[in-house]
């Protein structure tokens, strides 16, 4: 075991295990997770890669903590092809709760496999 990759004798184990992460994560964020699909791995020098496309529908004004308890977690995560949607009348419903925005990414991690 090499800290900061993603535990797992398999590509679709490791999956298993970062997708139990990040519903943690994004759970504590008071976010619910609409789909996940898991993307084809890919390995190089050792390292496979492991992605997983999520759409998440979250309180605006927890994006930020999100965000951060996914790259700060161990193991290493990381972010890419991110897109935000926020509903058009977000600012007028600011003021009495915080508007629900859908949010578009690919959760990274990566697995030995030397």
């Amino acid at each position: 075991f090499i800290p900061g990759l993603v535990p797992g004798t398999s590509a679709p184990l490791a999956a298993a295990n970062m997708q139990n992460d990040i519903k943690n994560i994004v759970t504590q964020a008071g976010g619910e997770i609409r789909s996940s699909q898991n993307l084809p791995p890919s390995t190089s020098d050792g390292l496979e890669k492991i992605e997983i496309s999520y759409d998440i529908a979250l309180p605006m004004n927890r994006l930020a903590e999100l965000i951060y308890q996914l790259e700060a977690h161990t193991p290493y995560f990381f972010l890419d092809r991110i897109d935000i949607e926020t509903p058009q009348n977000a600012a007028v419903r600011a003021e009495s709760a915080p508007p629900m925005i859908e949010v578009h990414w690919i959760v990274r991690g990566y697995r030995w496999t030397g």
